[in-house]
């Protein structure tokens, strides 16, 4: 997969995020100055300045420096290559960690297994080696934290999981189960040690950032993530992504208007209000099924669903976040039928849903560039918006599946 990985990355990539933001900030850093990101907007080296915290813009800046090395184009295959190269790294590094470390816990044919299914993960494969982002990235170190937490090495998985959220956001998402299930398990030190752990791997991350002058960007990744994008959902095929087109096809709102996750829709409560009512109800109920049954399977099933309900229910979602959850589940797919169905179905429709919005922006861009390409342009949008319906309404059903096979499988007695 490294191999088929490497051939594929110089090809194709996600146009903004890529060829537009990634290359424009790595040469915003000289190859010497991460934090250089985070003006390159400014600059004009970029369409915006970075949003990422500590871990991307390091990533960017060896990159670049690899490249000036190499006297490669700003915007060639090598370029592109080395901004996916670390996410297809950490691939192969989980692959191996995960066979090691689930090897004590579940026996060393059961770890094969679960190392295997998480090489040959699809939506993995779509996001680092296809698209160039960092969702992938941060996906193979989940199965790896919470292999680590299996084997009882709290301060090992916290330090995993501080990177993991040094790289993006969206990883507080398992936190809360993954702490209840430490404290539950392993006990108040260990937790303790799991998070003190996490917070000495952020903070020696964004030390250099903080020396240099340049921590207040890094502190606004974390506290200024919410709103960036205030929409109902950002190509995330999910609950708000039907209640968008129902309402754009039979609505009188402008697009704009029902896109908003900000526009009351219950009084004063907005659908950015009912999103995160939503989720934290959901996790509140993951968390009371972790403790009341800690067992290693619900540990995996509950961060692997926290990760699917941060896709499912808040608004401002990105589509690329549902491949977070995916990896995880190939832990223990092996014993838990609600994991392996999981595991399957959603490795469709997150690398499906990847490869929708690529097909839509690669359409969108012919047709600036061309638009006598295409006869209609309209039918191509319709069958774009016609895929991403379906991948949606599957979402839907799977969501509610998976949460209904949790609650069953988590109350049947083991043997």
């Amino acid at each position: 997969m490294l191999a088929a990985g490497l051939a594929t990355a110089p090809w194709i990539s996600h146009r903004f995020d890529v060829q537009r933001c990634f290359l424009g900030w790595a040469r915003a850093t000289d190859g010497a100055r991460p934090w250089g990101v985070y003006d390159a907007g400014q600059r004009g080296l970029a369409p915006v300045d970075c949003d990422y915290p500590p871990v991307v813009p390091f990533f960017l800046t060896l990159a670049e420096r690899v490249r000036l090395g190499a006297g490669a184009a700003e915007a060639g295959g090598l370029a592109v290559t080395l901004v996916k190269l670390p996410s297809l790294l950490a691939w192969a590094a989980a692959v191996l960690l995960c066979a090691r470390l689930l090897a004590p816990v579940f026996g060393p044919e059961e770890a094969r297994r679960a190392a295997l299914l998480l090489a040959l993960c699809a939506p993995v494969f779509v996001n680092a080696a296809v698209w160039g982002q960092f969702d992938g990235f941060v996906a193979v170190l989940l199965p790896v934290a919470a292999a680590l937490l299996l084997a009882g090495r709290a301060a090992a998985a916290g330090a995993v999981l501080g990177l993991a959220l040094a790289t993006k956001v969206l990883v507080v998402a398992m936190l809360p189960v993954a702490a209840v299930w430490t404290l539950r398990r392993l006990g108040a030190r260990s937790l303790a040690l799991a998070a003190g752990a996490g917070a000495l791997v952020v903070a020696l991350l964004a030390a250099p950032y903080v020396l240099a002058g340049h921590g207040v960007p890094v502190a606004r990744a974390y506290t200024h993530a919410v709103d960036y994008y205030p929409r109902r959902t950002l190509e995330a095929y999910n609950v708000w992504y039907l209640l968008d087109r129902a309402e754009t096809r039979f609505g009188g709102l402008e697009p704009a208007e029902v896109r908003s996750d900000t526009r009351p829709v219950m009084g004063p409560v907005t659908s950015r209000d009912l999103g995160l009512l939503a989720f934290a109800a959901y996790a509140a109920f993951l968390c009371a099924v972790v403790w009341r049954r800690p067992e290693r399977e619900t540990l995996v099933l509950a961060g692997a669903l926290s990760l699917f309900a941060f896709f499912m229910l808040p608004t401002q979602i990105h589509g690329r976040y549902l491949v977070a959850g995916v990896p995880l589940l190939a832990a223990i797919a092996a014993r838990s039928p609600t994991a392996r169905v999981l595991f399957f179905a959603l490795s469709a429709t997150a690398a499906g849903g990847q490869l929708v919005e690529l097909w839509r922006s690669i359409l969108e861009h012919w047709h600036r560039v061309d638009p006598a390409y295409f006869a209609d342009i309209r039918a191509q949008r319709g069958l774009v918006r016609g895929a991403a319906v379906t991948l949606a309404l599957a979402n839907l059903g799977l969501f509610a599946w998976g949460t209904a096979a949790f609650g069953r499988e988590t109350a049947s007695p083991r043997s």
